[in-house]
């Protein structure tokens, strides 16, 4: 349990207490969380117009300290491999619109290096075919906070299956988007001007393409199938009389 603290000023906060704090922490929190929370307290500071209590040289030995005395290793995914990116794409058809979607996403992804978040950003507008391959326009990113945006490019490949800009057109084909500036049809009733439309968006299980980004959450649901004595109602499916409802699917289950 953590030695309680007594009350003090939050702002502007002394370097001592800051400091207590830290040590207070140390055993239970990585040194890496303890750093984030100091850059939270600084940017509090700043936006106040208070010296920073992290400035101080006390704070800063605490700190130092800190990681000498409780070191770790950086907790790091391991990249993954182009054996990975074929078996991932393998069970995927081209021929139907969601997984015309999905390879796009894996391929440009891959091929880019690119966060979730920043391919869930992309617009239409923000791809663009030439004959070099695909310019990728990236507006903001955890390494651009301030939204300055830049380029990547990508070249055609010597292969057709992993080839990210063919990938890419061919789920343009599939969004009947035609000719780079044109109106893009989006989702079921929306047109929206190309520089508008997201790039990735949903797709249902009907195969119906949505306005918003894709949401991993939501399309790995699995789809209920009915129970003997239930009647079909569409989309969805009702239960005869006297017939309990139909079990809810364990992703969705709270």
């Amino acid at each position: 349990m953590l030695p309680r603290i007594p009350p003090e000023r939050a702002l502007p906060a002394a370097p001592v207490v800051l400091a207590r704090y830290l040590v207070a922490h140390a055993q239970v929190r990585r040194p890496s969380t303890l750093q984030r929370w100091c850059a939270a307290v600084a940017a509090a500071h700043d936006v106040a117009g208070y010296q920073s209590p992290t400035r101080d040289e006390q704070v800063r030995t605490v700190l130092a300290g800190i990681r000498r005395t409780h070191r770790t290793r950086p907790a790091r995914v391991a990249a993954a491999a182009p054996a990975d990116l074929r078996a991932m794409l393998e069970p995927l058809d081209p021929a139907h619109d969601r997984d015309a979607r999905d390879r796009a996403l894996l391929l440009i992804g891959f091929a880019a290096a690119l966060r979730r978040s920043e391919l869930a950003a992309l617009g239409i507008g923000d791809l663009l075919v030439d004959a070099e391959g695909l310019r990728v326009f990236i507006a903001a990113s955890k390494i651009d906070q301030k939204a300055l945006g830049h380029t990547r490019g990508l070249a055609y490949g010597t292969d057709l299956r992993t080839c990210p800009v063919r990938a890419w057109q061919a789920w343009l084909e599939h969004r009947g988007a035609g000719l780079a500036g044109a109106a893009v049809a989006c989702g079921v009733n929306g047109v929206y001007p190309a520089g508008e439309a997201v790039a990735f968006v949903r797709v249902d299980r009907w195969g119906n393409l949505g306005r918003s980004p894709r949401v991993p959450s939501l399309e790995s649901w699995p789809t209920a199938q009915p129970r003997p004595g239930s009647v079909g109602t569409g989309r969805g499916t009702r239960c005869a009389a006297g017939s309990p409802p139909p079990p809810m699917p364990a992703a969705r289950r709270r």
